[in-house]
């Protein structure tokens, strides 16, 4: 790769709560997942990705305190990426777990779980398709999520550790434009989005990735679980 990603992002010290009502009185209706008005692609891959539904109660989180406590994630190659982690979060308990631990992906204090879906279903299906090879489909959807959710993007020049030489980083505004930079470094950066085949958790492999191409399992537990199933 010719350049890194880069984000100094913050989290919550203390974890964060779950509320009926959002916590600046604004009102926001529920997206109804059986009707007519959800996005199709959405409603397609609901159930699949979040097994069970989430409960409709408390559709709103929000950080349990004021204490923050700020991070560094530096992408550098395509391992260990945070949106295949993200958009492989298949119930309420992991999809809350992620935001525990790495923040909401948009500025604020406050998040509607519909728009933690929203966001996690396409990103999905961007590396989906990208998977399926439809590469322009990929590319499309890549760009309206991206003038949807990165409204700025800072080129810096860094001294990635251990070296003496100066690397160009990229620095996007947001977690979510963070994790759209990392899946459009997998489709440009010649590595393969791959299901796994115990699984079913997407994971890339190839260059850069420290799988090999032909990896049919995400984990060295998955491939042990399926040679003694």
């Amino acid at each position: 790769m010719t350049y890194a990603i880069s984000i100094e992002w913050e989290r919550c010290q203390d974890g964060i709560v779950g509320r009926e009502e959002s916590p600046d009185g604004a009102e926001r209706v529920a997206l109804d997942r059986d009707g007519p008005d959800f996005g199709s692609k959405v409603a397609n891959q609901l159930h699949e990705i979040l097994s069970p539904p989430i409960v409709e109660a408390k559709l709103w989180l929000q950080y349990r305190t004021e204490r923050r406590e700020t991070y560094v994630r530096r992408l550098d190659g395509l391992k260990n990426l945070l949106v295949t982690e993200y958009v492989n979060a298949k119930d309420s308990e992991s999809l809350i777990e992620f935001v525990r631990k790495y923040g909401f992906p948009a500025p604020g204090d406050a998040i509607h779980i519909d728009d933690l879906i929203e966001l996690q279903v396409g990103m999905r299906n961007i590396l989906v398709e990208y998977n399926n090879s439809s590469t322009f489909q990929a590319a499309a959807d890549f760009r309206t999520m991206a003038a949807q959710h990165i409204a700025d993007i800072k080129p810096d020049l860094v001294t990635p550790p251990g070296t003496n030489g100066l690397s160009l980083t990229l620095v996007p505004d947001s977690l979510q434009g963070f994790m759209l930079l990392e899946a459009a470094s997998v489709m440009t950066g010649g590595a393969l989005v791959m299901k796994c085949a115990h699984c079913g958790a997407i994971f890339v492999s190839g260059s850069h990735t420290g799988r090999r191409k032909t990896a049919h399992y995400c984990s060295n537990r998955c491939r042990v679980a399926a040679q003694r199933a």
